[in-house]
């Protein structure tokens, strides 16, 4: 499990100023969002590193391991974490891939209401093969269970094959069975796009937790050292606090 940093904002960005926590809060990121606004820390980043490289030569006479090349680092995962993709994309993404799922149900949908038609008139004197076809399930589930629905979906598009000759005799189109086979695929190939977003999403916020870690740990390391250097100098001291 990564180690969560205790100095961030949770904040969401929509907070009124006056109401919005300060940095330094015990509470702890979430998992399933951002719960900061990096951009704020990388921008102090930025200013921390131009000062520790103006005065890299402080820096190392106190901590040898203080070198160029450690500026060179801090600076490489600032810039991973400036990159890498927010929460407020993916969940714009993840609203955009359920709609597309939705959509390609409704459409499915459509052809499950000309087969209802046609088995109403095929088999007037059975009105469960309704049932029987799960339409009503499938109408049902529309909006509500994703998941469900694609499978009825896929069930129906096969199993309707078994009342073809009546259903084509009673006038259902030919090109309805490839149409619905299309479209039921289209479902789960929706389904499997929102599904992985999900999980990107996941990936995308340990990766988040984890640059932020690794770029909090460099700045505490470098801010105590500052504690040191610049202790008669509080104008300068001043400067790598994060507030």
């Amino acid at each position: 499990m990564p180690h969560y940093a205790k100095l961030m904002e949770t904040n969401n960005p929509a907070t009124p100023a006056n109401k919005r926590k300060p940095y330094g809060t015990a509470e702890r990121i979430k998992p399933q969002g951002d719960a900061l606004r990096l951009s704020d820390f990388v921008a102090n980043t930025h200013v921390w590193i131009q000062l520790f490289t103006d005065h890299l030569p402080q820096f190392a006479a106190l901590d040898p391991d203080f070198t160029p090349g450690y500026a060179d680092n801090w600076q490489t995962l600032c810039h991973q974490l400036a990159a890498t993709t927010p929460d407020e994309t993916m969940r714009d993404e993840l609203a955009h891939r359920h709609s597309e799922l939705l959509k390609a149900q409704q459409h499915f949908m459509g052809y499950a209401n000309d087969l209802e038609y046609y088995l109403k008139k095929a088999f007037a004197t059975d009105p469960r093969k309704i049932d029987e076809l799960g339409i009503k399930l499938l109408r049902k589930d529309l909006g509500k269970n994703t998941l469900r629905f694609n499978l009825c979906a896929t069930v129906l598009a096969t199993y309707a094959t078994r009342y073809q000759t009546e259903l084509t005799t009673a006038g259902l189109p030919l090109t309805w069975w490839a149409e619905t086979e299309t479209a039921a695929a289209r479902c789960q190939a929706a389904e499997i796009h929102h599904e992985t977003g999900k999980r990107e999403r996941i990936h995308l916020t340990t990766q988040r937790i984890e640059q932020f870690n690794a770029l909090h740990k460099i700045w505490q390391r470098v801010n105590q050292a500052s504690k040191v250097i610049y202790r008669g100098n509080p104008t300068l001291l001043q400067l790598w606090h994060w507030k």
